[in-house]
């Protein structure tokens, strides 16, 4: 590969952009004028040689790259950048600051996309970003993978740069909890430390920037995430040829292991389809078991479902999560004649009150007592409800003063490292989705290893 090659395609674009009327010029337009054909095919035959690197050293990014679509961005603050359009990732190149890059960080900066995909980082920025601001959880995602890269360039996010930059002393191979939460406390603490660099005059972004650098996710197409984590599978699929080893096998096997483990939401979908529901005959509806004969009448569900959702005020779920939840049980329940009750509580019961919306939602009592299960279940007894979805860190009696009566049960476990302490659950007990952070374990020796193909991944999470 000609190493030299970047700064003449720089220069060259650069006499272009003088030539071209940058202020009120449409980026089309100026894509048009600078982006000659003959430059684009040069360009993807640069990149075409770096996934030839890729191929013969990391086969699983370069067949992952030949999966992608491959398009051109002047307006994104990044070398590289993903989303999801159509069905399948697209892999955004801005040639003014990718040019300047040496082929070792350009084959990193390609690997650096992958890692954010089978990391699930494009879905999981948004559950993050209720509790941190975008751009720490944005940084904290670019800090864990570059973790495994050995070629970033100078301005890379990578844990010593921003201990450089932000007077911190957190060490590697973290969650990206544990590095949004501490850039998170900065940006709170000295605002002035991140302000955007301004590329609004030029229309092309001639700097990297870590603060918009991930703002193309913000684009991709709006799916659910059994969709997304199906698409990406089959890259995953695509790209595995002969076996791997290192983090990059660990990392398929925790984006499989997570796959197979459906959300809490998903089994309060399975449980309102089987709500105990009433009928009323109808003529408007042909009768299921005969429908050839007109004159017998068909039938209409009557019956409203008494939905409760217990909040536990002890626990360590917060308003925005627990506003969220609401927000997926009112997704879920709307197709059903339904009636939601919020219940608040902590070993009593504090507050009930009935919701349509989520601006129904009333602000929560500044109550902490202990947690007690029994009166939300004696209280529910009373009151011909069909299920109970009862949030909560689980740390309650081991066992129930009183049982269930007729309806289904729905334990979402929150904070870190959730049980439930009952012996008897009387329903299903699934996890809010919180992952927990461990700020005091030690894993210096991990850091120490000098084969970086046999870290562990027991430490790290992605």
């Amino acid at each position: 590969m000609n190493h030299n090659m970047s700064d003449s395609h720089i220069g060259t674009i650069g006499r272009a952009l003088e030539d071209v009327q940058v202020e009120g010029t449409d980026l089309s337009v100026m894509q048009q004028a600078i982006m000659t054909p003959a430059y684009e095919q040069r360009l993807w035959n640069i990149l075409h040689d770096v996934n030839s690197l890729l191929l013969e050293e990391d086969q699983f990014f370069g067949y992952f790259y030949l999966q992608m679509t491959h398009r051109i961005r002047f307006d994104m603050a990044s070398a590289f950048g993903i989303n999801l359009k159509q069905g399948g990732y697209v892999l955004y190149v801005n040639p003014f600051i990718l040019l300047r890059q040496s082929p070792d960080v350009m084959k990193d900066g390609i690997k650096r996309e992958v890692l954010h995909i089978i990391s699930a980082h494009l879905m999981r920025v948004k559950a993050l970003s209720q509790g941190f601001h975008k751009t720490a959880v944005h940084m904290a995602m670019d800090m864990v993978v570059n973790d495994y890269l050995e070629h970033v360039d100078r301005d890379a996010v990578t844990v010593a740069n921003v201990n450089a930059r932000f007077g911190l002393l957190l060490k590697r191979f973290r969650t990206i909890e544990y590095y949004a939460k501490a850039i998170d406390k900065v940006m709170k603490e000295k605002p002035d430390l991140f302000v955007p660099i301004d590329n609004a005059d030029t229309a092309v972004a001639m700097e990297f920037d870590p603060q918009t650098s991930h703002d193309i996710w913000d684009e991709s197409d709006s799916i659910d995430i059994d969709t997304m984590d199906q698409i990406t599978e089959r890259y995953i699929n695509e790209a595995s040829k002969g076996d791997m080893e290192g983090y990059v096998k660990s990392l398929i096997d925790t984006f499989q292991k997570m796959r197979r483990a459906l959300p809490w939401y998903f089994y309060l979908k399975k449980l309102m389809g089987k709500v105990a529901s009433g009928y009323k005959k109808t003529t408007m509806r042909r009768n299921r078991r005969q429908p050839e004969r007109l004159e017998l009448s068909g039938t209409l569900r009557q019956h409203k479902a008494n939905v409760w959702v217990a909040l536990d005020m002890s626990g360590s779920i917060t308003d925005v999560e627990f506003t969220n939840a609401l927000e997926q049980v009112l997704q879920i329940v709307h197709a059903y004649n339904h009636r939601i009750t919020v219940v608040e509580c902590d070993n009593e019961v504090r507050r009930t009150y009935t919701m349509e919306s989520v601006k129904d939602v009333k602000p929560r009592l500044d109550v902490r007592g202990a947690t007690a299960f029994t009166p939300v279940f004696s209280l529910a007894n009373q009151n011909r409800v069909d299920l109970l979805v009862y949030f909560t860190d689980g740390k309650g009696e081991e066992r129930l003063r009183e049982a269930p009566r007729g309806y289904k049960v729905l334990w979402v476990l929150t904070g870190e490292n959730p049980q439930l302490s009952l012996h008897t659950p009387y329903g299903l007990v699934r996890e809010l989705g919180y992952v927990g952070v461990d700020e005091t374990q030690d894993i210096d020796e991990f850091v120490r290893m000098a084969n970086r193909g046999g870290f562990s991944m027991a430490n790290q999470e992605i």
